[in-house]
């Protein structure tokens, strides 16, 4: 491969894991590139969600990327995230608080 090749690689690779990577959101999620919690707090955290498990779908939406979370920004109530632990999946319900004002 030439330098410019590696180069414009490289930054191709950069680009995907920042945009694979969610900073915390409402429900307290810090996710990586392939949907595994890094980081809990808020809601998530208080619902049992732990630091390496993997969230595979939200209210029965399987999640495919950080984008899949922006529609719950919004919504008040609970929401049930599918998640994987180990061996296990399995749901856990996460209670939202009120919706932030704009």
């Amino acid at each position: 491969m030439k330098a410019a090749e590696v180069l414009l690689a490289a930054i191709a690779a950069a680009t995907f894991a920042a945009a694979a990577h969610a900073e915390p959101d409402r429900l307290g999620l810090t996710l990586g590139p392939q949907m595994v919690v890094e980081e809990v707090t808020g809601p998530a955290a208080s619902a049992g969600i732990q630091p390496g498990d993997k969230l595979l779908a939200v209210d029965g939406t399987p999640v495919q990327g950080v984008e899949t979370l922006r529609p719950f920004e919004n919504v008040t109530g609970s929401v049930a995230l599918l998640v994987e632990r180990g061996d296990e999946t399995f749901y856990v319900p996460v209670l939202l608080d009120d919706p932030l004002l704009p």
